[in-house]
């Protein structure tokens, strides 16, 4: 069906994408995302899944530390990788009034920020039983 497509997989730290999630009151579905052990169990299938991998698309792997440091210079690059022209509006995605029904609908009406960078660190102390999860499927 997209035999021309490409996968662009964005991965982030752990503990950042655990935090957003149990963060984030998702409606319907999502009752993985209110329990901490739980988050890192299910984090952890996720890490597992090697779904992108197995299929025969091109693959890019994009770590979100990095896009947030240099979104010019990923976005270039994406756009060199798959063979698309460069504009410089990409940069300014946030402006783009097109509807977006997702949880993260508001961040992106903004430019890119790093303050969510690292935002585990304020919730170490709290977040012990997720770490032991996460440690527990690393050893796995």
């Amino acid at each position: 069906m997209f035999r021309n497509a490409g996968i662009v997989h964005c991965r982030r730290s752990a503990l950042d994408v655990c935090v957003s999630c149990f963060s984030t009151d998702f409606t319907v579905g999502q009752a993985w995302s209110c329990n901490l052990g739980g988050l890192g169990a299910y984090y952890g299938l996720y890490s597992r899944f090697d779904g992108p991998c197995a299929l025969p698309l091109p693959v890019c792997e994009l770590q979100h530390e990095s896009v947030v440091a240099n979104l010019a210079g990923v976005a270039r690059g994406l756009m060199e990788l798959y063979g698309l022209a460069w504009h410089p509006d990409y940069l300014e995605f946030y402006w783009n009034e097109r509807p977006v029904v997702t949880a993260s609908n508001a961040q992106i009406r903004q430019p890119i920020y790093a303050s969510s960078v690292g935002l585990w660190r304020r919730y170490e102390d709290q977040l012990q039983p997720l770490i032991d999860s996460l440690l527990l499927d690393a050893v796995a």
